[in-house]
């Protein structure tokens, strides 16, 4: 197969975004506008930063409208390559990466719930169980103490095992699913519940949570904003 090299000098900008926002684009039809970029200049109340403004075609698919993009410097020698049948060409090289994500308010929680209910729907499935089963599956344990040591070692293999990051929307979904369960978390309890790093949650939850005060095992609450959308 032949390499062709000629365009290994374009610079190219990598676009990361929620999986909603990827498969909203790739439904439009091809040369539509995806939206717009604004730039609001650093003030001495206000940081610099960037958001985006999707076009009307983008809308009609009644996603999330605000999104913010950072944007950072890529420097580890990643190209984007096509394939063809008898050539490989290079289209260009990556110098920046551009992370796409909500603003996280009313607007994004109520499109997250009502894209919850609408995947239930259509799954509409009856799952049976075979309650036999778990009762044989469980009769190996000859005592609770037993039990007891083999949760004991699964959480210390789950704690010494390397964490993978999840993408930061995926993560909110679970802390927030979380919060439907009990109003009130500890990080390290959100950490273990979510299966993320502990620094990861901690970043996340100081966005979206409140540490209650009355509570002595230093355990947060969600921000009244986001408790009346739960």
């Amino acid at each position: 197969m032949i390499l062709n090299s000629e365009k290994k000098k374009l610079s190219i900008w990598l676009a990361k975004m929620p999986k909603y926002l990827g498969e909203n684009i790739l439904k439009l039809s091809s040369g539509s506008k995806v939206g717009s970029l604004i730039i609001n200049r650093s003030t001495e109340n206000e940081d610099a930063s960037i958001s985006i403004t999707f076009s009307d075609a983008l809308k009609k698919s009644k996603i999330p409208s605000k999104h913010v993009v950072d944007i950072k410097e890529k420097d580890n020698g990643m190209y984007l390559v096509k394939l063809g049948n008898e050539e490989m060409s290079i289209e260009g090289f990556v110098n920046k990466e551009c992370y796409i994500r909500p603003v996280i308010n009313s607007e994004y929680l109520e499109y997250k719930r009502n894209l919850k209910n609408t995947q239930l729907e259509a799954e509409n499935q009856v799952k049976v169980i075979d309650y036999f089963s778990e009762v044989k599956r469980s009769s190996k344990y000859s005592s609770i103490r037993e039990m007891e040591i083999l949760a004991r070692k699964r959480k210390e293999m789950l704690q010494n095992k390397k964490r993978e990051r999840l993408a930061r929307e995926d993560v909110l979904e679970i802390v927030f699913n979380a919060f439907e369960k009990h109003d009130l978390w500890t990080v390290r309890d959100l950490a273990d519940f979510s299966g993320q790093p502990l620094a990861y949650i901690q970043e996340i939850i100081s966005e979206i949570c409140v540490l209650n005060k009355k509570d002595h095992k230093n355990s947060y609450e969600l921000k009244p904003e986001y408790k009346q959308k739960l």
